[in-house]
């Protein structure tokens, strides 16, 4: 290069793949090809330029699709360029003009279609320079009189204002920042810098200049502004330093392109071709400990009324107050911490405290995905001085304590609110101050005449009034206490929330809503003011929970507090046993009744049926515990009743990840064989050996749920003696449930039960009344109180804690006079009597059991006359067998025959893209390998995460056990797809998690023979060997559709030199043929 853009040189062509043309109507003459600016390629969906190119772009051109960048080319004439259209735009969010002068003039663009690098090979990804960490690196980067390239379609000459239509080059100097030339230029030295010969003009602007480092380029900045003009003697252009803004460029290039970043930098102008435009307001949430939420807020030019609905996760801190006596919505707060929530008294002032229910993580306060964070009230603090005389609402504040924590340390998606740090000199009368904009979030009307809340979270932007308003003064009673703030208004229903101020890096809450005028805009609404009331706050959350004297207003549920242990489960080192919180235990009894902490017996399931014999087959009958994916335990006398002929006939269920009985978000599975103890007797034998198995249809997915997990068992005991003794005399035990919790009334509550007692030898009285089998049987209870089972807890569990996990030591079998009661005991069945039984049946491989669990059509096919075989398949190996042996007659793939569920455990689909459909098969190779064709992935090779593989399944509509995402696709580097060849078609695909092989029985690994480097490669198989395909294949030639069930065929090895095999094979060594000679098989 020896020339400048302006009278410069053409560029070789497609010399500088990295560049792209910005064009939209820039010169408001209608033409939306025109090119505005320069830009490179980030990624395959991300444009990096100035941010003056693109501040000014009006939204209507961004919706109608008139903002698109051009790759692929070096004439802007030329035909065939690759163009995508901009979706959304990132600009700094420090981008000013400052006297002229352009700070941070950097921008990203989004395409709304990726580029494809893998077949277009004239464009390319610009490289950046690399993460430096002091400043004095930054602002000698790149260093100074280095030779650097710029380039674009900048105009050819001051006078000519027609881009060139080749992309043109030049080289130039980089100029010290305290060089005279550059001073008067430049006005932030760590994000700008100079450089020398060569001007940017408006077609250049936003383009690279990179230098030489090797063996490739590297863009070191973007071309920005001069001050004097194009071409003018004695001045330089100046360019935005990419070294300074690496972290920026970084967070936005992580931005989920579905849900917004919450990684991007303070606040962003954000547009896209479905919302309008807004400002994401970025959060530190790793400098900052409260104030920050999941998602970053992003807020539109909207108001609640008439209303904007806020991005779900964005506004972590917010909580719903809901009644339980009408499951609605009836105020806003904010989680102070773990125990505490913010709110105004208003709100609870004439709320029974037993009706009120905290709902945090919650974007409809409807929805009850998220219901085990929910958390019952146990204090209210109304301050000392609040009073609601003549509806004038002083001191409106008031803190709610919870019931249990809120756990913050173990979610992302609840967060403290902040509040406001004021010195005792501040006037907190200017706090905040006049004119602040500020932010209310709450589930208010959108209109004023509206008679309902909406259901999600809304949010608005207002402004605080002067207390001298004229109306504002009009309505505030207390200017040091409370403040008043206009435009958008505070909704009756969001009486209590926050209102929120931006700090730069996070939200502070600076006030609570008290009283509003819904949607009138000529009043305000009165906001309690925060800074007034730091020390009050304080002293509440510093109060000794046993403690009864307080500086405020107490309303307690009980006199004194419980007694609350934690139990910390070690799940990292135990895959039983453990919730998915940890058990808080309180004294207290299920009959009487103390509530679970939510989701801390995770192996508990509700078992449902007609069992009242009323019609109602979501009844719940009975309780169980999770030994496996497929099976549950429970007692027999809870099954005893059903007619096992037809089981699927009377609609038996399993309910399973769930807290109260009637949550909206359950795992259902139908039972379809019971297993009830050979030697069990019924009540006329106090149920000797109650003890029952059920199957399930299909898996739970204990992999991908974290709100279901397996019981742990005692291990095997080998003496009588010491059965007879497990557990021990005086071991503290918990017994769970939904059972009755006063017999006289009938009472069944919907939140599981918990209880702690004590085992009690057979020998004490109250036992030797109730007791029946001592050797399968142990009592349970206290020694002076009616704490036991009754009706609904039958087949739960009964728990001993061993130091870091739950042991399940008995089933919950049944009680004298059917309800704990005084002088008797509850009666379990002893589970460590039962352990060869339990693994018998766990462990089958019995063909006639599969048979009889499939539907009546399979099981007709299975006993026909067909021929068939049976493979019993020795699972001592470490690969290559089933969770159940396979079975196969003489049926084709084309034709089809289904495979036996879960026989071919070693078999995956590979599904593609956003909407996951399936399209090839693999096979699990090692617990991080997939082995495929190369044929099936080889165009997801630059993005393997659009592959996803799903195993353990038999029916492709099944619930996916278990589901990986691809990270990176390995193709045989002499692999062909040219002509239809595929020669060498093999591929690895590594997934981002390992397969978990160790008490998953749906997921087996392939075996791959190793052969014997004297034989010949290209006669293994040998020729007529017989062999299985397996696969969710076509079920005719002339259908293109996949089936839903797994299909399997035989077929034979054929000699690589027989017609039917030489006309197809193109490489002996690598490929070899298989199929009938007579019939059409084969995939």
């Amino acid at each position: 290069m020896n020339a400048r853009i302006i009278n410069g040189e053409n560029v070789v062509p497609y010399s500088w793949p990295m560049i792209v043309s910005l064009r939209y109507d820039c010169y408001d003459d209608g033409n939306i090809s025109s090119h505005c600016c320069g830009g490179t390629i980030l990624t395959d969906s991300y444009i990096l330029t100035a941010a003056h190119c693109v501040n000014i772009i009006p939204l209507s051109s961004i919706l109608a699709g008139n903002f698109t960048i051009a790759a692929g080319f070096y004439r802007r004439s030329q035909e065939c360029q690759t163009i995508r259209k901009v979706d959304q735009i990132f600009i700094h969010p420090n981008w000013t003009i400052y006297e002229n002068k352009l700070r941070y003039d950097i921008a990203i663009l989004h395409l709304d279609e990726p580029l494809d690098f893998h077949t277009n090979l004239f464009i390319s990804r610009t490289c950046l320079p690399p993460r430096l960490n002091s400043t004095n690196d930054i602002i000698n980067y790149p260093p100074s009189n280095i030779s650097l390239a710029v380039i674009g379609w900048g105009f050819l000459h001051p006078s000519n204002f027609t881009p060139p239509d080749i992309l043109q080059q030049t080289t130039l100097l980089s100029i010290h920042q305290n060089h005279s030339m550059c001073a008067r230029s430049i006005n932030h030295i760590e994000t700008q810098f100079c450089a020398g010969d060569v001007e940017g003009s408006k077609g250049d602007s936003g383009g690279p200049i990179l230098q030489w480092i090797g063996d490739r380029w590297e863009q070191v900045g973007i071309v920005s502004y001069m001050i004097f003009g194009c071409s003018s003697s004695n001045n330089v252009t100046v360019f935005t330093r990419i070294a300074a803004l690496n972290n920026w460029i970084e967070s936005i290039l992580t931005v989920d392109n579905t849900s917004t970043s919450t990684t991007i930098d303070s606040t962003i102008i954000s547009t896209t071709t479905d919302t309008i435009p807004s400002i994401i307001y970025h959060c530190e949430k790793q400098n900052v400990s409260c104030g920050c939420s999941f998602l970053d807020v992003s807020f539109p030019l909207s108001r609640i009324i008439g209303g904007h609905e806020a991005k779900p996760f964005s506004w972590s801190m917010v909580v719903s107050l809901l009644s339980l006596s009408s499951n609605e919505h009836f105020c806003g707060g904010s989680v102070l911490n773990n125990d505490y929530i913010l709110t105004s008294a208003r709100c609870v002032e004439n709320q029974s405290i037993l009706n009120i229910l905290v709902v945090p993580i919650v974007h409809n306060p409807s929805d009850i995905a998220w219901s085990q964070y929910r958390r019952r009230v146990e204090h209210i603090y109304f301050h000392p001085n609040y009073t609601s005389s003549s509806g004038e609402y002083l001191n409106d504040i008031a803190i709610l304590r919870l019931s249990f924590s809120l756990g913050l340390e173990t979610t992302l998606f609840i967060s403290r609110t902040c509040l406001p740090k004021i010195n005792s000199t501040d006037d907190v009368t200017d706090y905040p101050s006049t004119g602040t904009k500020l932010a209310i979030v709450g589930w208010g009307k959108r209109h004023p005449n509206a008679s309902n809340l909406v259901n999600n979270l809304q949010q608005a932007q207002v402004y605080t009034l002067d207390n001298n308003d004229p109306t504002c003064y009009s309505q505030i009673v207390d200017p040091k206490n409370q403040f008043c703030a206009g435009i958008a208004d505070g909704i009756r229903g969001d009486m209590g929330g926050p209102i929120f101020q931006w700090m730069s890096n996070h939200w502070e809450q600076v006030g609570i809503i008290s009283t509003t005028q819904c949607g009138i805009n000529s009043v305000p609404s009165i906001y309690t003011r925060l800074a007034s009331y730091n020390s009050w706050i304080t002293s509440v959350m510093d109060i000794d929970d046993t403690t009864s004297t307080t500086t405020s207003t107490s309303i307690s549920i009980t006199s004194a507090d419980p007694i609350i242990h934690t139990y910390l489960c070690n799940k990292n080192m135990r895959d039983c046993g453990c919730g998915y919180q940890n058990v808080q235990l309180a004294t207290s009894r299920i009959v009487g009744g103390n509530e679970a902490i939510p989701y801390s017996w995770s192996m508990i399931i509700s078992i449902r049926y007609n069992c009242n014999f009323d019609g109602n087959v979501n009844a719940h009958c009975c309780g169980g515990t999770i030994l496996n994916d497929y099976y549950i335990l429970t007692a027999a006398r809870c099954v005893e009743q059903i007619d096992q002929s037809s089981i699927l006939l009377q609609n038996i269920t399993i309910v399973a990840g769930i807290h109260n009985l009637s949550e909206v978000n359950q795992i259902i599975r139908h039972v379809d064989q019971i297993f009830i103890h050979p030697e069990y007797a019924g009540q006329s034998y106090l149920y000797k050996n109650d003890i029952a198995i059920l199957h399930l249809d299909k898996p739970l997915g204990l992999d991908i749920n974290p709100f279901i997990t397996r019981t742990c068992l005692p291990p095997r005991i080998n003496s009588s003696e010491d059965i007879v003794e497990y557990p021990s005399n005086g071991s503290m035990l918990v017994t769970i449930g939904w059972g009755i919790t006063y017999q006289l009334e009938n009472m069944q509550p919907q939140a599981l039960q918990q209880v702690g007692i004590y085992a009690i030898h057979h020998n004490n009285p109250m036992c030797e009344r109730s007791i029946g089998h001592i050797n399968v049987q142990f009592c349970g209870g206290l020694y002076d109180d009616r704490t036991g089972i009754c009706f609904g807890d039958f087949g739960g569990p009964i728990f001993k804690w061993l130091d870091d996990h739950w042991q399940q030591v008995g089933i919950s079998s049944y009680v004298i006079n059917d309800c704990a009661s005084v002088d008797y005991q509850s009666v379990f069945t002893r589970l460590a009597a039962f352990y060869d039984w339990i693994e018998e049946v766990v462990n089958q491989r019995n063909i006639t059991t599969l048979a009889s669990s499939k539907t009546t059509t399979t099981s007709t096919a299975i006993n026909t006359t067909k021929s068939s075989d049976f493979f019993p398949c020795n699972r001592s190996v470490s690969c290559g067998c089933g969770y159940n042996d396979v079975l196969l007659t003489s049926l084709r793939i084309v034709g089809s025959e289904d495979a036996i569920d879960h026989s071919w455990s070693m078999l995956v689909s590979l599904r593609f893209g956003t909407s996951k459909v399936h399209g090839c098969d693999g096979t699990i190779l090692s617990a991080s390998y997939i082995l495929t064709a190369a044929h099936c992935v080889w165009r997801y090779v630059e993005w393997p995460s659009m592959v996803s593989v799903a195993a353990g399944m038999t029916n492709r509509s099944d619930q996916i056990v278990y589901e990986r995402n691809v990270s990176r696709i390995y193709l045989h580097p002499n692999y062909t797809h040219f002509f239809n060849d595929f020669r060498n078609d093999i591929a690895l695909l590594y997934i981002d998690r390992p397969f978990i092989f160790h008490h998953n029985e749906m997921l087996a690994k392939t075996c791959v023979h190793h052969i014997d480097p004297s034989l010949s490669i290209s006669q293994y198989p040998k020729n007529g060997t017989r062999l299985v395909m397996i696969g969710w294949s076509t079920m005719t030639p002339e259908s293109s559709e996949s089936v839903d069930h797994l299909q399997q065929v035989q077929v034979y090895a054929i000699d690589n030199h027989d017609p039917a095999c030489s006309d197809s094979i193109n490489d002996v060594n690598m490929q070899f043929c298989a199929g009938l000679y007579e019939e059409e098989k084969g995939q």
